[in-house]
């Protein structure tokens, strides 16, 4: 009897002892303070969940049930794969051969039921839904389909609430305004009405060659006859799409097919099923994850600066650099072959209405040229022609343009305002305006009206406070600016 005592002694002092190391073992706390900052041990995260931790060269890959999310000390963001998910307080760090990640990835990425799990923030693949739904057995898919909300077309809930709702109602003009000014000077006047995706649909208007992505295609049979240099990034993108959609019905198994069948999902709802949907998202308003969208904007301003055209001859500190870039990308004025502006020279009367036509959109027009000065196939013939026919700029005699004369500042206002007039199918008044200039004088009766038009609307401003200089000439830089200035006054 006592050497059973003395035994079932012992193996209850072995349990003791046991219980002892485990709660000792598992005593370390799950939230540290570092740096001032409250932390999650992923190490002790791993023991206690079903969540797995890997450490890689620049942070922490976490695991559960086939699920990875990636986690860098380089960036706050949490990836699944080259998706951002959400956005953390802070990267990842490492301390002492351990891998901490900031307290609110655990307490509202990880854990928006009663235990913690990547499946609780994480994005969700339409094929994967659908796969899901279709064979719900494994870990993998149960977790899913209790992380997410499905389309209202298929009766089961509302979508969560995810970023790409924010994505295509959020305007540029919510972002730093650098972008819409780079916009702006490839030529979207209006850029501040877009919205984020439709930006993005205006950033594929590039051609595959001009992006980079011409090899793109190589990957494609069915395109080998497409071309890098006009197939643009967005029609790429719309044909691609079409083309995952089709490879992907026809690799749907058995099972798939028919919970489409039963559930009667239309092309339409299986296209949008084909996108994404988020789990519970770190993120809780629309100001939290427009400022996670504006994770791209850096990105996407450094590309579009590539685009901008580079002058050999400009400084972007130059008070006509935007002015330029805005004639150049328009193709409303040339660069030379060494990328040459000429900002100081002087424009000549064919190239200012040459300029006017093509802002007008190169028009054509049946209208004999009685110019003797101006002969067929020259490069600003056809400018001349419809300039003449619409009496926009007439020549000095019924048989002299003078092409190559140096325009007048007056001569472009009355340019400029006759146009504008025909463009609001009106004869319309400049309202009384009195020119105070010092050389007033200098002003020809004939373009008083159209030069205080082009004062009253910001159009033309003076040499100086006090000078005007109606006589004088039109530099290139000067031509850049005022087309820059009738078009924001009067955008097409």
């Amino acid at each position: 009897m006592r050497q059973r005592f003395l035994a079932l002694f012992l193996i209850f002092a072995l349990l003791s002892m046991q219980i002892s190391v485990s709660a000792e073992e598992s005593s370390s706390p799950l939230f540290e303070e570092i740096q001032g900052k409250r932390y999650v041990n992923l190490s002790i995260l791993a023991e206690t969940s079903d969540i797995q931790v890997e450490a890689f060269a620049q942070g922490v890959r976490l695991s559960e049930d086939g699920l990875q999310i990636n986690l860098s000390a380089d960036s706050p963001l949490i990836f699944r794969g080259d998706v951002i998910l959400a956005a953390m307080s802070a990267p990842v760090i490492l301390e002492n051969g351990v891998w901490y990640a900031p307290a609110d990835f655990y307490e509202e990425f990880l854990c928006q039921g009663d235990k913690p799990s990547l499946f609780h923030g994480a994005l969700f693949y339409g094929y994967e839904i659908l796969e899901a739904l279709a064979q719900p057995e494994t870990p993998f898919h149960q977790k899913l389909l209790s992380a997410i909300s499905l389309p209202t077309s298929m009766g089961l809930h509302v979508p969560h609430f995810d970023m790409a709702r924010v994505f295509s109602e959020t305007p540029l003009s919510a972002f730093p305004s650098e972008l819409t000014e780079t916009l702006k000077n490839l030529g979207y006047a209006d850029a501040e009405t877009f919205t984020y995706s439709e930006y993005e649909i205006l950033s594929g208007m590039q051609t595959l060659s001009d992006a980079g992505l011409a090899s793109t295609l190589n990957s494609y049979p069915e395109l080998q006859n497409a071309d890098p240099d006009k197939m643009t990034v967005a029609a790429f993108r719309a044909w691609q799409a079409q083309y995952d959609l089709e490879q992907y019905q026809a690799g749907l198994t058995d099972a798939e097919q028919a919970f489409l069948a039963e559930k009667s999902i239309t092309i339409k709802d299986f296209q949008y099923l084909d996108r994404y949907f988020y789990g519970a998202c770190l993120e809780q308003s629309d100001d939290a994850l427009q400022e996670a969208l504006t994770i791209y904007y850096d990105t996407d301003l450094a590309f579009l600066k590539t685009t901008l055209p580079s002058f050999s001859d400009i400084l972007e500190t130059d008070w006509f650099y935007d002015a330029a870039l805005y004639a150049v990308t328009r193709n409303l004025m040339k660069l030379s072959d060494n990328q040459s502006f000429q900002p100081a020279a002087t424009v000549t009367r064919a190239e200012a209405v040459t300029t006017l036509w093509l802002y007008a959109g190169k028009p054509v027009v049946n209208y004999a040229l009685r110019y003797q000065d101006v002969p067929p196939g020259e490069w600003y013939t056809e400018a001349v022609r419809w300039a003449a026919s619409e009496k926009f700029m007439t020549g000095y005699e019924d048989t002299i343009f003078g092409p190559e004369d140096p325009i007048t500042r007056e001569q472009l206002a009355v340019l400029l305002y006759r146009y504008a007039q025909k463009q609001t199918d009106s004869l319309w008044d400049a309202p009384t305006y009195q020119i105070s200039f010092q050389d007033r004088s200098a002003l020809s009766e004939w373009a008083y009206q159209p030069v205080c038009w082009c004062f009253i609307t910001g159009i033309f401003v003076g040499k100086s406070e006090k000078i005007l200089d109606p006589q004088g000439a039109v530099l290139r830089c000067e031509l850049a600016a005022i087309f820059q200035r009738y078009d924001n006054a009067f955008p097409t």
